[in-house]
């Protein structure tokens, strides 16, 4: 009941349901796939992704576009590291160059005694003990509460960092014969590298023109209104326990200044979105009823605005707004413009006084 098909028999479109905006995106349509390969599963061991949260600890991470992509490789085993690459097929050296032992992710980044000293000289607090981490993914996720200890002057995540220059260290020992000492590793490269990189990236942050906003709010002025043009401004009053919705418009004639107003209450909406668009398109219904030929309607949600004029609106509203287009088609000239609320709050009344009416049984839709 709370779906809004167009009532203009406006021709029906594909849309991708995964999104708000019904657009399909490569992005939506892995997450999908991912999400219907996990639940048709029946793998008992917890997924990766029942723990990692990509996004967080990984692609929003304070850090470079380098490391990001080694991070997700790290963690998806893509690595070329000893254990992986014997999974390949591949004959080569599955040791540890350092210690003798199976070069697995957990070992090279964790519970080899050069990476344990390494940890040992980033002065961080609440860590885990390094010889009890099970996976890197549980190091991973432990480390969203490390903190980076004063004076190192470092707020973000440093175990991105610490992973990078440990496997750099790793290779130059391998392919260079070229040795390097835990605190070189730590202190030199991790913790300077991580330092600077912060403070490169907050600077361009402050140098960068800075938004109010007063600027973010303000809006264009309205064009000049031709003499003969109807204004009129509409709002909605939405209930989200009982889905009930109260609209409300009023028209402005251009000479006399003459008020019209007009309100309605309706069940089964959704959002409050819905309902400014269900107010839009009714005060249309009544304006071709009157026989306004240049019409102006103005509303205080701009996001209602922004899907009017958008090729692509919210699924959610795409039914509505597409009767508001075509009902638009009617007028000689019509535009729709945003108001602050406080010149609204005579249709913002009337919305909420068709409501209550309504919720008391004395105002049908």
């Amino acid at each position: 009941m709370c779906l809004r098909p167009s009532q203009e028999g406006v021709e029906d479109a594909f849309i991708w349901q995964p999104t708000t905006s019904g657009i399909y995106s490569t992005k939506s349509g892995y997450h999908s796939a991912m999400t219907s390969t996990l639940s048709q599963s029946n793998v008992t061991s917890t997924p990766i992704a029942y723990s990692i949260e990509w996004f967080k600890d990984v692609w929003s991470g304070a850090m470079s576009p380098k490391l990001k992509v080694f991070f997700w490789s790290t963690l998806q085993n893509a690595l070329p590291l000893g254990e992986n690459l014997q999974k390949r097929g591949i004959n080569l050296e599955v040791n540890c160059p350092r210690c003798g032992e199976r070069e697995t992710t957990t070992h090279i980044f964790a519970s080899c005694p050069f990476a344990e000293q390494v940890w040992k000289l980033i002065p961080l607090s609440n860590v885990v003990h390094l010889a009890t981490v099970e996976s890197f993914e549980k190091l991973v996720i432990a480390s969203r509460s490390f903190i980076c200890l004063p004076p190192s002057g470092i707020s973000t995540n440093i175990v991105p960092w610490v992973c990078w220059y440990l496997w750099t260290a790793r290779n130059q020992l391998i392919f260079e014969r070229r040795s390097k000492s835990p605190e070189e590793v730590a202190t030199d490269q991790s913790l300077i590298a991580c330092r600077e990189w912060t403070s490169a990236h907050q600077k361009t942050a402050d140098q960068s023109p800075a938004i109010s906003t007063t600027s973010l709010q303000r809006q264009e002025p309205p064009s000049p209104l031709p003499p003969t043009t109807t204004v009129c401004n509409t709002d909605a009053s939405w209930r989200k326990e009982t889905q009930r919705a109260g609209l409300g418009w009023i028209f402005t004639e251009p000479h006399s200044g003459t008020k019209i107003r007009g309100s309605e209450a309706q069940d089964f909406v959704s959002s409050p979105l819905l309902a400014e668009a269900l107010a839009y398109r009714a005060s249309l219904h009544h304006a071709i009823a009157l026989g306004f030929d240049n019409l102006r309607i103005q509303s205080d949600n701009q996001t209602l605005i922004r899907a009017i004029n958008s090729k692509h609106p919210p699924k959610e509203i795409f039914g509505v707004v597409s009767d508001i287009n075509c009902l638009a088609a009617c007028f000689a000239s019509i535009s729709f413009s945003f108001v602050y609320r406080s010149a609204n709050s005579e249709a913002d009344a009337l919305a909420k006084e068709a409501l209550f009416l309504f919720s008391l049984g004395l105002v049908m839709g």
